[in-house]
Order: C-alpha cells, then sequence, then structure tokens
C-alpha cells in the first residue's frame, strides 16, 4: 500500500485480522529517492482502555510514554507521562488515569 499522510499528519489503511507483523517506510525527502525511515511493525489487538497497559499502548503511541506495555502495572514511567499528557491538555494534573484523562487519550488516539 502507498499513500501519504493527511494534513494533520495521519494515514490509515485497513490490514487483514490474521496480520501479525508489518513494515512501514517513511520518506524524509522526495519519494521514492530521498532519505528515508523504515520501521518494522508487530501488530497486535490493542487493549481497552480500562486496563493499564490499554493506557500505556495509547500513550506509547502518542509518543508520551517509553517504558514497557506488557506489565499491566502503574509505575514511574506511566506517572511522569500521564502528568505530561494532562499538562499538555489542560487537566487535573494527578498522574493517574482518572475516567476524565482516559477519555482524553482515547479521542486523541482515536479509539
Amino acid at each position: 500500500f502507498d499513500g501519504t499522510t493527511s494534513g494533520d499528519g495521519t494515514l490509515s489503511h485497513d490490514i487483514p485480522k490474521s496480520a501479525k507483523v508489518g513494515a512501514l517506510t517513511l520518506w524524509k525527502d522526495k519519494y521514492p529517492t530521498g532519505d528515508k525511515l523504515e520501521l518494522s511493525l508487530v501488530l497486535s489487538e490493542t487493549p481497552t482502555i480500562d486496563t493499564v497497559g490499554g493506557v500505556k499502548v495509547r500513550l506509547k503511541n502518542l509518543g508520551y510514554y517509553e517504558g514497557a506495555v506488557d506489565v499491566d502495572e502503574i509505575d514511574e514511567a506511566l506517572t511522569a507521562a500521564l502528568l505530561s499528557f494532562q499538562r499538555d491538555h489542560g487537566l487535573a494534573e494527578s498522574g493517574q488515569p482518572d475516567d476524565e484523562t482516559k477519555g482524553k487519550i482515547s479521542a486523541r488516539h482515536g479509539h
């Protein structure tokens, strides 16, 4: 699939549910001869936002969380990510995944 990002920088494409891995190539310069970035993707279902893992995955995708997403507990990295996200979005800065924060994370993430 070849595509171009929208004005807000998003790109969307349907993939089969059975897909487990993928590759993404982003051109930083002129396509197809310019400088590019190649990424390997591991595809999995996103946990629900009502779980700590679901909050971590979404914050990681949004560029806020840098820790492990396979541990379903609140750690220092998640607390820092939540505080940063809350600050950036005008929410009460608790460092906790409260309902208002989870709602805003879901809205920004797209689900």
